[in-house]
């Protein structure tokens, strides 16, 4: 199972929820697509990412 971040990005960017997702693609899990958006993040100049929990 591969999917390019760049794909996980733009369902979400395309206004999908994270459950819509998982029920397209049942192999991946929330954590993956938590995953895909801490990479676009640092990717896109953030230099950690906090999440939301740790507050």
């Amino acid at each position: 199972m591969r999917y390019p971040v760049e794909n996980l990005l733009e369902l979400l960017a395309s206004g999908m929820s994270i459950g819509e997702i998982l029920e397209d693609y049942p192999d991946l899990e929330q954590d993956d697509l938590l995953a895909a958006l801490e990479f676009g993040a640092l990717a896109a100049g953030q230099r950690r990412v906090v999440p939301l929990n740790a507050a």
